[in-house]
């Protein structure tokens, strides 16, 4: 597209120096201060029936290609060299621990009950003026999300407002951790409970691990943490958690987005057979124990390395074997002398397989037939007697399979149990197809 050359090219390009100059700065700059820095120039500049209008605004911003938009995140405002002197020192800090051992931890906030809020809508939908969005619970919880340089992960911690939902009365096992907190928040002791769960199994398993944290103020101080036996934990640097931290790098992203999957197909399948759907603490933390099993290992793995958490490169050399360990031909031949059957036990192994295959095995007649010993076996068949079997609606075995899941859970039974069959029924109801009947194809008359 094409444009005119502005009347007050002047202000152009006073007001585009200005422009870059607070960018450089990281300022949000708006079309209201695009105007109010226009008119004071133009002012300055003695042009009196100049009023920056929108007109002027869309086409400078059009010449000058400057677009608007939403900045998301928060690693605009990490410090680069803070960053790359922390990358410097990741290596050696991780040299004396294995893969495996190497953790980073971190909390994320999720309003499990609300979709995202963008839907494809049809063309007379969107012909409508009309057309409005329902309001988002705000319900939420805190999980606490870690994995190892290995791929190896944690389990999920949830925490709630309230210490005992109804919907975890009388319920024996949960599907996730679950502890409370007045503000639904990390606190230093739930924190400090946690990383000893994990210090006490880590000792039995005599390993030495290390857990890399952020400055989060509901994270205790290192001093708090010295009685880790098998522990260490090291903060990240102040304020370089969006570029450092391996659960910022897309390991909580993933494992979002496949809540929301598990929370939208749910929901779907329920509205599809116009049964009510809500989404209760139980049911929200079963989502997440599902969507964090389908976070790949390989993927955590690309997350520690994008955020560089890489050994240094160890060259090993071989080392020269002396020739007397080496056996020579002779001790080799004795070697396998000694292990193994020897030939006649071999052959007398064969004989009493062949004796076991003549007395055991059914023999075959000149027509191919099984000889008497099957037609001993056969028994007279019995009548078959026509039941009619109704076939029960989706709308049905929802409703069935809500009461039969809070029986089970009353009485008792483990809740993994319980919401992997609930699971595997849904994935039943979508994928079946109503049959048609033969007698859909006559005609009444």
């Amino acid at each position: 597209m094409r444009f005119k050359n502005s009347k007050y090219a002047d202000i152009d390009d006073e007001l585009f120096s200005y422009f870059l100059k607070m960018r450089e700065k990281k300022a949000q700059i708006n079309t209201n201060d695009l105007k109010s820095k226009a008119l004071e120039i133009g002012v300055g500049k003695g042009y009196d029936r100049f009023n920056a209008s929108n007109g002027f605004i869309r086409c400078f911003k059009n010449r000058y290609n400057i677009h608007f938009t939403e900045l998301y995140g928060d690693a605009g405002g990490v410090d680069p060299a803070v960053c790359s002197n922390w990358f410097k020192k990741i290596s050696t800090l991780i040299e004396n621990y294995e893969d495996k051992n190497i953790y980073n931890i971190d909390e994320t906030g999720l309003y499990y009950q609300a979709e995202s809020g963008k839907t494809y809508i049809s063309g007379a939908e969107y012909a409508n003026k009309d057309l409005r969005g329902t309001k988002k619970s705000k319900q939420r919880l805190t999980v606490l999300v870690g994995a190892s340089l290995s791929g190896e992960k944690l389990p999920l911690l949830v925490i709630g407002k309230s210490a005992k939902p109804r919907c975890l009365a009388n319920v024996s096992s949960y599907p996730t951790m679950y502890r409370s907190q007045p503000s639904a928040w990390m606190d230093s002791n739930l924190f400090i409970e946690y990383l000893n769960r994990l210090d006490r199994k880590y000792f039995v398993e005599q390993r030495k691990c290390v857990f890399f944290i952020d400055n989060c103020r509901a994270h205790p101080p290192i001093e708090h943490l010295n009685h880790l036996q098998s522990i260490q934990v090291i903060f990240f640097p102040p304020n370089v958690t969006s570029m450092c931290q391996p659960m910022d790098m897309g390991i909580i992203a993933n494992l979002k987005v496949n809540y929301k999957n598990y929370l939208s197909k749910s929901k779907n399948l329920h509205l599809e057979n116009d049964q009510v759907f809500n989404v209760n603490v139980l049911d929200a933390m079963y989502f997440l124990k599902k969507s964090w099993e389908d976070v790949k290992p390989s993927t955590i793995q690309h997350c520690f390395n994008k955020a560089q958490f890489i050994r240094k490169t160890v060259v090993v050399q071989s080392a020269d074997v002396p020739n007397d360990v080496v056996p020579n031909e002779n001790e080799i031949e004795d070697l396998l002398d000694d292990v193994g059957p020897s030939e006649s036990e071999i052959e007398d192994l064969l004989d009493q397989v062949t004796r076991f295959d003549d007395d055991f095995l059914p023999t075959c007649d000149s027509n191919g037939l099984l000889n008497s010993q099957m037609d001993s076996l056969a028994e007279e068949p019995h009548e078959e007697t026509e039941e009619e079997i109704r076939i029960l609606k989706s709308s049905e075995v929802l409703q069935h399979l809500a009461e039969l899941s809070k029986f089970l859970l009353l009485n008792g039974i483990d809740s993994n149990t319980v919401y992997d069959f609930k699971s595997v029924a849904y994935d039943a109801i979508a994928s079946c197809k109503k049959q048609s009947l033969i007698t859909d194809y006559l005609i009444k008359n």
